[in-house]
This record gives structure tokens, C-alpha cells and sequence, in this order.
């Protein structure tokens, strides 16, 4: 299991005229630049708790 958590999202990075109408990984080349894209903070919850990592 993962142990992290969102702390934060943002859409500074998105692109309203982006159509989301092609592969992105197959096209990018062609639409370098121009994807809707998203950032997320996370935040670590790994803690010790009684000598063990929890």
C-alpha cells in the first residue's frame, strides 16, 4: 500500500480547448503543448509508530 495522500491539486496546467479526442502517447509529437494536464501535491503519511513504520 501507498503511503501518501493528496494535499493539493491544481488545474494551472490545463487547456479548456483541449477536445481529449486523441491518444496522447500514439500523437505527441503533433499535439505537443496543447494536452490538458493537472499537477498534485502529495503529501507523505509514512510515520513510526511504536519503533515500526506504519
Amino acid at each position: 500500500m501507498l503511503n501518501f495522500e493528496l494535499a493539493e491539486d491544481s488545474d494551472i496546467l490545463s487547456n479548456r480547448k483541449d477536445a481529449r479526442d486523441f491518444n496522447v502517447f500514439r500523437d505527441y509529437q503533433a499535439k505537443r503543448d496543447r494536452t490538458d494536464r493537472f499537477v498534485l501535491k502529495l503529501k507523505d503519511r509514512t510515520h513510526i509508530v511504536n519503533g515500526r513504520l506504519g
